[in-house]
């Protein structure tokens, strides 16, 4: 019997396609013929015409069974167990609509006169001596039962007949085959895409419950003539991680060959990444009209969609007009139907996500990270606002220059200003019809225009130096960071070889405060904190004429800094000395004096003095509502943090309607994949954390844990605190292995990045030591719960809500180690703190006494 570990799936897939195209009686000889020695030894021959013998065509779909049943099934597949107007249950049968190797299939209508109701049955053929295949049936019913959503057939009830076989009512899925409803409906590529979302949402949802479908196909898919998806037929479906998995023999194959994954044909399990490479099999078919096969790889996928599409002499013009679409779902399905599963999506939301971001021209996980692609995604999902941008852009490019030079002489005023007028002429030419012949000039065209005319200008660096800086600024306010810093290193290089002079400095002062805030934003810390100190030395001994302001916000810099080093005492004193400077420069409102404000007000609420951070933060809105837009970023910042306050008191729901609304005029500004606009996701998630609806807090954050490691790296804030917050939802869930292993990562990068004592450190000794304590490794708990303690304290002193909650969970500890001394002892501790600090009715102290209570019984802690 053949191995199925030791075949190659590859040589099996070109010989089936083959094969499928000449009469079945030449199979065998045919075989003989194509197979080497080597190949008939390791029994492929003999595996590929069982798997031949099993589906006559490929149009029709395998049912491979497992070889300790399939005696059972030959004596059985012929059986008919009921048939048209037969009454089963309260139903009446009325045709047969399906059949496989274990099942029939049959269209039923109530017949007990109480009200009309259409279902299927589905009927086990076999009977009691083919235990294997009725444990799979009622794992299906299981299954099914545990799912309920919109896109996925519902089960209605299920058992067994008198004669012995099991059954399961559905729900009826009155439509075809997603691949016949394209062509029948001849869907254009944005309607296929629409409708597979929706298979990609009911697959999500059933790998949310742990359960992986195993055979996905079209004919697993209907779609009702509204235009609905039901994913259908669960009967191979698996529970992930299951403890009474059947075991089935290596060279059994469950499925369908034309839709299987690389790693069936050797004999692996199911799993997320073989669904996910299934569902690009059906993508690929449903946009091409074609069986996938593995010949195609290295080849262009974009090609064969728009060949399915285009055709004649307007082939061109569409197949430009197309370009990003058609490149997007390459991309997509090369990242489905890559070989090795650790290399495919993560998730089907994932999938779901980047299929989403066709529609709407937004940047996608699966492409490969280009400056010019995201450009060009931008510009197409906002060209009237891309055109305003990059003019405001220009305009302010001339006008910074402007109020730079009109403090130098006449004559260099008047030459420079010559000269960025030429560079704006000479970029904007582009834009002449006759030169582009009728093309689109797009905001990256643009962008990548202006660098070689910078470049050009090495004869006078002074200017070249302004204008580098100024387009770095665009760079970094579209959200590439890493660009812009390159560009603002330019500027510095050029500046720091320029003759001294008080102009000169105060203009390097400028630049190092731009690189220092990226390096802020990318979180290398101890750069930017050495960078800005020059920054503010330079502006401090070379103050800019008029605008002191400049002054105050490096300082808020150098306190954001400290802020996220955990000095928060540090922090608020900087504030504090800016807003002097602030002072002494005008009495009128500041938008930086706002921006000051907000920092102490978070510097408050990581101390948990919230009634002065709700004070400042107050403050700084009351300021910023009187001198900008509800759209401008400070304010944007001031509502943001004026949310993770509320929360911090317990007003979840009204923070997570704030967060909502900042994430959808974010959006329209900064597009969805900027920083900006992902922080407001990132605390959407957290709030759900917070409301315990965890399903929709995962979603979110695994999503920004795909986007934050593309984006960022490993080691960045942004991605560190999201494998913390998944780390806090699965202990939360009670799946603790799965949580260590998100925490464990989390210590280590932010030691990596902080240091042993900020108090993000204390946090994540604080959630392993949890862990631990969960999964009864004592030891291991009082090492982390004794470290994150000692943390804490160097950070907040004595008295805070984190010692709080880190008290009541070492007090369980001692209660599990029967010590009810020091568990009575850190009960207390723990309750007086969080009351004296939080208040009675907050959800902490409550917890607390909740925890106290629970070991009271045993213990009698209760005074």
């Amino acid at each position: 019997m053949a191995d199925s570990n030791k075949l190659n799936w590859e040589r099996i897939s070109e010989l089936y396609s083959v094969a499928l195209e000449m009469p079945s009686e030449q199979w065998q000889s045919w075989l003989q013929t194509q197979c080497n020695d080597q190949e008939k030894k390791s029994g492929l021959d003999t595996y590929l015409l069982k798997l031949l013998k099993s589906s006559p065509r490929a149009d029709a779909f395998f049912d491979a069974l497992n070889q300790n049943i399939e005696e059972d099934f030959v004596r059985h597949k012929d059986m008919d167990i009921y048939k048209p107007g037969d009454t089963f249950d309260k139903f009446r049968i009325i045709r047969e609509i399906g059949h496989g190797g274990m099942s029939k299939v049959f269209l039923c209508q109530r017949a007990d006169g109480q009200f009309e109701q259409s279902v299927a049955i589905k009927v086990m053929k076999v009977r009691g001596d083919a235990e294997f295949m009725k444990d799979r049936f009622r794992q299906e019913q299981q299954i099914l039962a545990g799912i309920n959503h919109a896109h996925i057939a519902q089960l209605y009830d299920g058992g067994i007949t008198e004669q012995g076989h099991p059954y399961i009512i559905m729900e009826y899925v009155e439509g075809e085959a997603i691949d016949l409803y394209c062509k029948k409906k001849n869907l254009g590529i944005k309607d296929k895409i629409r409708l597979f979302i929706q298979v990609c949402d009911a697959l999500q949802y059933a790998h949310s419950k742990l359960i992986v479908h195993h055979d996905i196909k079209p004919a697993n898919i209907m779609v009702n003539d509204q235009g609905q998806v039901k994913l259908l037929d669960f009967g191979i479906s698996q529970v992930l991680f299951s403890q009474e998995k059947a075991e089935v023999k290596k060279t059994s194959f469950e499925g369908t060959l034309q839709y299987a994954s690389p790693e069936q044909f050797e004999g692996a399990g199911p799993s997320v990444a073989s669904d996910i490479y299934k569902l690009g099999l059906v993508l690929y078919n449903l946009l091409t009209g074609r069986l996938y096969n593995f010949r195609q790889e290295k080849q262009s996928f974009r090609d064969e969609i728009f060949e399915t599409r285009a055709a004649g002499s307007a082939s061109k013009s569409r197949h430009r007009r197309n370009s990003l679409l058609l490149s997007d779902l390459d991309a997509i399905l090369r990242k489905c139907l890559e070989r090795e599963p650790a290399q495919r999506f993560e998730s089907v939301s994932t999938l779901s996500h980047d299929l989403q971001n066709t529609l709407t021209n937004h940047a996608l996980h699966s492409h490969p990270p280009q400056l010019g692609y995201r450009l060009r995604k931008s510009y197409a999902r906002n060209k009237a606002k891309v055109w305003m941008f990059t003019l405001f852009n220009l305009a302010l490019l001339v006008s910074l220059v402007f109020l730079v030079s009109q403090f130098r002489q006449t004559l260099t005023e008047k030459e420079r200003a010559e000269h960025i007028l030429e560079f704006v002429w000479d970029v904007f030419e582009s834009t002449d019809p006759e030169v582009m012949q009728g093309d689109t000039l797009t905001v990256y065209e643009l962008l990548e225009n202006s660098i070689p005319r910078i470049e050009a200008l090495d004869k006078q660096p002074e200017l070249q130096a302004e204008l580098y800086y100024v387009t770095g600024r665009i760079y970094s306010k579209l959200g590439f960071w890493a660009e812009g810093i390159e560009l603002f290193y330019k500027a510095y290089e050029i500046n720091n070889s320029l003759p001294v002079r008080k102009e000169i400095l105060t203009d390097r002062a400028r630049i190092l405060y731009e690189i220092a805030k990226m390096k802020r934003g990318l979180f290398e810390l101890d750069v930017a904190d050495s960078i800005i100190d020059i920054s503010i030395e330079l502006f401090k001994k070379y103050p800019p004429r008029e605008n002191m302001a400049e002054i105050a916000e490096s300082i808020r810099i150098k306190a954001n800094i400290e802020l996220n080093r955990g000095n928060l005492d540090e922090s608020i004193k900087y504030c504090f000395e800016a807003i002097d400077i602030l002072d002494d420069f005008t009495s009128e409102p500041h938008i930086i004096k706002a921006a000051l404000q907000n920092m102490i007000a978070t510097a408050f609420m990581f101390k948990s003095e919230y009634e002065e951070a709700l004070d400042y933060i107050n403050q700084a809105i009351e300021i910023l509502d009187k001198i900008v837009p509800e759209t401008n970023s400070f304010k944007l910042t001031a509502y943001n943090d004026y949310a993770n306050i509320l929360a911090q008191l317990d007003r979840l729901e009204e923070a997570l309607e704030i967060d909502k609304e900042l994430y959808q005029v974010k959006s329209e500004i900064y597009g969805e994949k900027n920083p900006i606009t992902l922080l407001s996701l990132t605390n959407m998630a957290s709030r759900y954390y917070q409301l315990k609806e965890f399903s929709k807090s995962d979603s979110l954050n695994l999503m920004l844990l795909d986007i934050y490691l593309e984006m960022f790296g490993e080691l960045h804030e942004r991605t560190v605190a999201t494998y913390n917050n998944l780390g806090n939802s699965y202990f939360q869930q009670a799946k603790f292995e799965k949580a260590l292993r998100y925490q464990k990562i989390t210590l280590e990068a932010d030691i990596l990045t902080l240091g042993d004592f900020h108090h993000y450190v204390g946090a994540s000794h604080n959630g392993i030591a949890k862990t631990h304590l969960r999964l009864g490794n004592l030891i291991e708990s009082e090492e982390h719960f004794l470290k994150a303690i000692e943390v804490y304290k160097h950070n907040f002193g004595e008295k805070h809500h984190y010692l709080s909650e880190v008290y009541s969970h070492f007090a369980e500890l001692f209660c599990i180690k029967n010590n009810p001394e020091l568990c009575r002892y850190y009960f207390n501790k723990a309750l007086q703190m969080s009351l004296e600090i939080l208040g009675e009715g907050h959800s902490l102290t409550l917890n607390i006494k909740n925890s106290r209570d629970e070991f009271a019984a045993e213990l009698a802690l209760t005074e």
